[in-house]
């Protein structure tokens, strides 16, 4: 958990799905704003459904707040989790 990336997600002016699915983004990353939970892992977190979650990473990845990088599992075609990159340089929308 990073306390800077968690302190920059409360700091954004989001409606309230945007803002929970980006905390528990935060409350997962590290200093630099990466993390890969599991969008399954983020709907328990949120209270959502996964199929929400999804939608909402995709309205923050429209803002630019948050940018997704599909990871293949070594060896296979199959995916593992997503890595996810919060954009702390934005400065705070609110």
């Amino acid at each position: 958990m990073s306390v800077k990336a968690s302190h920059w997600a409360w700091q954004q002016a989001l409606p309230p799905a945007q803002k929970v699915v980006l905390l528990a983004l935060a409350d997962h990353s590290d200093d630099n704003g990466k993390c890969w939970p599991s969008v399954r892992l983020l709907a328990a977190k949120s209270c959502s459904s996964t199929r929400t979650v999804q939608r909402v990473i995709r309205a923050l990845q429209d803002a630019g707040l948050v940018s997704v990088k599909s990871q293949p599992r070594p060896g296979s075609n199959a995916q593992t989790s997503n890595l996810y990159t919060l954009a702390l340089s934005i400065p705070p929308s609110n």
